[in-house]
This record gives C-alpha cells, structure tokens and sequence, in this order.
C-alpha cells in the first residue's frame, strides 16, 4: 500500500512549479564538498579545449545529506541518488528540491537507468533493474564474474551497461552477461568514485582524488584508455568520489562554428562543432567537394572565392534505438582577392609621371600609394612629380570592398631629361633665319625628335630649320626636343626681327664733267638709325658715308641707277 500512496505521490510532484527538470545538455554532473559543504556540481564542455566546472546548487542547504549512487533518467530529464545510511531512493531536480521515490529500495551505492527507464543497481556483485513507479525488481538478480569500480552507466549507443575503473573495464548486457572486459582500465587513478556517458558517446570517469578534480575517458569504439580529457585543479576537497550521472540526449541537434564565417582568398577556416545530443559519428561537407567524417574541429582551406554551404551530419548509431540524423548548415563567404597591379606614363625627372591602377579580381575601395622618395597618396590614378632621376620602389596596396588586400611593388626608372638649346642670330624681315639646335641628351638616349615654335605661328620639326619672318619684332622662339626614352624638355629665347631701311638719295648740279655733291636721304623707322652707306654711281665708281662726291661724264647714267647700299642698323 505504502508504495501504491507513492506512485500517486510521484504522479502529482512534476506539476509543482519548482520541479525543474535538467536540460539534455551533455553536461557530467556529479556529488563533491567543499569547506563543510555539498554540492551537485558539473563539467561542461569537456570534448573541448575549454571546458567549464560549475557548482548547480549547494545540496547542504537543502537539506541533502548521504547522497549516492548519482543516476540520470533519461525519461522524465530528472536525476536521482540514493542515500547511504538507508538506502532510499530520491528524486533530485535542477533547483536540488528531492523527493523520495522508493524506501530502502536496495543497499547498494552504484546504479544507473536504461533506455526503458530501468533503474539498475550492483549490490555486491549482483546485478538488478527495478521498475522505479512501483519499486519493484523486474529484472535479475544477476550474478557478475568481476565488478570493478565503484559505479556503473548505460550506454545508449550500444544499450550495454558499463563498469570501470583504473585497471579494468567491463561491458554487461542487459540479461547479466559479461559479454566484453579490458585489463586496462582508465589508468591513471586510483579509486574512481563515479563513471558516465558522454556527448561523444565515450566513457568518463572521475577518481577519487583530493584537491583536484580529473575527468578520464574511455575510447568504447576500441575500449582503449584515451586519457586526460579534463583537469582542475581547484583546491577544492572531493572525498565523494564523483557519483557521475549524465544526460546522453538521444535527440540529436547538429550544430557547428566557423571562425571566420567569411574572410578573403585563400583562407583557412576552423570548424568547431557544437552539437549535442549522443552523436558518435560526423560527416561534414564543406561545400566545395570534399569532407571530412574525422575530426570534430576540423580547419579547412579554401582556395577560390565563392559561398560555400557547409553542412554537419551528426549521428548517434545504436543497437537498441534509432536516433534520427541531424543537419546543420550555414554559408562560409570566401571573398576575391585583388590581384594589385598598375602602370605607368613616361617616367621622366622634372617632368608629372601618370601612375594608373589596373587591379583585377575584386573591387577596389581603396588605394594606398608609396611613391618611393617619401611622399604618397591615395587616389585611383595619381599623378607625381619625380625631382630627380634614379630607380624608385614604387609600392599600391589595394583593399577591397570586403576588406582583402593585395600588394604589389614595381621599380620605378626615372630617366633624366634632355637640356635643349639653340642658337639664332639677329636678321631682317623677308631674311632667312638659320637656327642651330645646341641641345644635349645622354648618349644612351639620344634625341629623336625637335619640335620648334617660330613665336609667329609656324613650326617645324626638322632638327635645323630655317625660317623667314615677314614683320619686324621680338619673337618667343620655342624648342621641345624630345629623347628615345620619351623624355621631353622645352626652352624659349627671343629672336629680335630688325626693319629695313628705305634707301634714298639727292644730289645738285647736272652737268657733264662737274663734280657733283651726294646726300642720302635714305629713311628708317624710329628706334633704328643708318650707320653704313656704300655709293655706286653706275659708271664703276663708289662712295663712303652719308654724304659723297662724284664727277660725272655721263649725267644720264645716275638717272638710270638706284643707289646701292647696305644699311646696317
């Protein structure tokens, strides 16, 4: 009847507000004290790098006193321990709130549930499954060859009952039989207090050893030692020996990191999984054709940009029940990185030089120029003024609009100008003037090329023009000579362009055999003077200076001629 009262009991408790259940969340709880105190205490995150110890409540506080035999019930998601001085089996929930379930149900301080939700216990070295809703026995009593250790776990991904301890594992079915054993063991403690199923599917143990707490792990693919899965050092007593109880959550749920999610080309990606539930096997694709069922944080390289879908099957493969797969997938971006290029114009000392951008691949946000004499810039095209010749280490970093970056570092080879020049003497309108080209230029790049500017509209390239100017006046005569490395350099002199005189004359007196007084009266225009004359009077004889005499034989002769000079001004 006491029982009959307790199942109705049971019935009514998990509608109470405070009875909170434990979240499938793979974590290993366990018993451990503390200055005087109890606590149910857990490790997470112990197939990772980081894991975490955590206290969930003070048990002292509440009340809960003799704990032991620490069992998770994989049905109702609440953990269960018997007490030690009475053997009564309680009922634990997140809040560490008990309820007794079953008085005096076996004397024993080892047990674990099924997958039917059978609560097993080894007393002595019988092996027994009670029914927890009516605390009845329903399976056994068997009889075990050996029982090492001081606790035992279900396995639900092969539905067998473990024992273990530091030298020898074994492995029992559910109708009592021993059916695998290794001497081995966890190795490396002494004593251990509590065993559980982990995330992985694989076997942990904690020994009984004071100021630490060290989590071992048992390989039950191979039944191998896989030592130190994690290590505490906390200062803290732990006398209890662990008691270790887990929830293996059977409902599978793939999840999975990726650090970056997006980054540049080439770029290696690690993938950290994050999923919970008995997963005992991974397929990942990384969405560019290749996989991996190996590694639990696999790193993976991509070499080409594009969005790659990455997806985790996990899987939790058992003889006793079917656990559905899972999947996960999330994008990995893997931006184009810029292939940083540029060209450039005619590099000449003196003289702008035209840098110009040709980046390929992505596109291009910003542009960070070093020029190689100490000055930069950050324009697409830039254009630089190079004082001096020589070779310059031109570099461009190139960014994207996803942030990848390239460089790329060219010699610059600014070659020296050539020094133009020339030479034009005075002359007269309607004259021809004969320019001579004194330019110079490195013999390795001699000039190729002149280009002259007359200062009156007309040009010419040829390298020894002449020219006639038709006006008087100063003329800007330009010269722009041009080397076969394309360097040009240019100078300006001004070229006077004199008037010419009218030349004119009188004289007095007609008659034939009389000497006859000359006077010029030649003209020129202001600014100028005549200061040259020379006379011919048409019958062989000349004259000198402004003002001459000649005699005259033959007076019709002087009509007929032009005085002769050249005037110099």
């Amino acid at each position: 009847m006491s029982h009959i009262k307790l199942t109705a009991l049971i019935l009514f408790i998990p509608v109470f507000f405070y009875a909170q259940q434990f979240q499938c969340d793979g974590k290993i709880y366990f018993f451990r004290t503390d200055s005087g105190q109890v606590f149910l205490s857990y490790v997470d995150n112990y197939i990772t790098p980081t894991p975490v110890l955590g206290n969930v409540c003070n048990l002292t506080a509440m009340g809960v006193v003799n704990q032991n035999a620490l069992a998770a019930n994989p049905f109702d998601n609440y953990l269960y321990f018997m007490t030690l001085s009475n053997y009564n089996l309680y009922r634990i929930d997140a809040n560490c709130n008990q309820t007794l379930i079953c008085p005096a149900l076996a004397n024993s301080h080892r047990g674990c549930f099924d997958h039917l939700g059978r609560y097993w216990v080894i007393v002595g070295n019988d092996l027994k499954a009670f029914d927890i809703t009516t605390c009845s026995m329903v399976k056994g009593p068997y009889t075990l060859a050996s029982s090492p250790g001081a606790d035992i776990t279900f396995s639900l991904a092969d539905c067998h009952l473990y024992m273990a301890s530091e030298s020898m594992l074994i492995k029992i079915d559910t109708n009592g039989t021993i059916v695998q054993s290794n001497t081995t063991g966890f190795g490396g403690g002494t004593g251990y207090g509590g065993i559980g199923i982990g995330v992985d599917g694989n076997l942990y143990g904690m020994p009984n050893i004071y100021d630490t707490i060290i989590l071992y792990k048992i390989d039950l693919n191979t039944l191998a030692p896989a030592g130190v899965a994690a290590s505490f050092s906390t200062s803290v007593a732990n006398p209890c020996g662990c008691d270790m109880a887990t929830f293996p959550c059977p409902v599978l749920n793939a999840a999975f990191t990726a650090s970056p999610d997006s980054a540049c080309a080439p770029s290696s990606v690690t993938f950290t999984d994050q999923s919970t539930g008995l997963v005992n096997s991974w397929l990942w694709d990384f969405g560019d054709g290749t996989y991996d069922s190996i590694n639990l944080y696999p790193v993976h390289t991509y070499s080409q940009a594009g969005v790659y879908n990455v997806s985790l099957i996990v899987y939790a493969y058992s003889s006793c029940m079917y656990i559905k797969p899972d999947t996960f997938s999330m994008p990995i971006s893997i931006f184009p990185l810029p292939e940083a290029d540029f060209g450039h114009g005619t590099a000449c000392a003196g003289n702008n030089v035209d840098l110009y951008d040709s980046t390929s691949q992505a596109q291009v946000v910003t542009w960070q120029w070093d020029f190689g004499d100490g000055s930069f810039g950050n324009v697409q095209h830039p254009v630089h003024f190079y004082t001096n010749q020589g070779a310059y280490n031109v570099s461009l970093i190139v960014i994207s609009d996803k942030g990848c970056s390239d460089t790329i570092t060219q010699v610059l080879d600014v070659k020296p100008l050539p020094v133009p020049g020339f030479l034009a003497p005075a002359a007269c309108y309607g004259d021809t003037v004969f320019f001579q080209d004194t330019s110079q230029s490195n013999s390795f790049m001699p000039i190729s090329t002149w280009q002259w500017q007359f200062g009156d509209g007309t040009s010419s390239v040829s390298g020894t023009p002449h020219h006639i100017y038709n006006q008087q006046g100063t003329y800007s005569v330009t010269l722009s000579v041009t080397n076969s490395n394309g360097c040009t350099d240019s100078t300006a002199i001004p070229v006077v362009v004199y008037p010419k005189p009218i030349a004119d004359f009188g004289y007095t007196g007609m008659c034939d055999g009389q000497v006859l007084p000359f006077f010029d009266s030649s003209t020129v225009q202001q600014g100028a003077q005549i200061n040259s004359w020379q006379w011919d009077f048409g019958d062989g004889g000349t004259g000198m200076g402004a003002q001459t005499t000649h005699l005259v034989f033959i007076m019709f002769n002087l009509l007929s001629q032009a005085l002769m000079g050249a005037v110099i001004l």
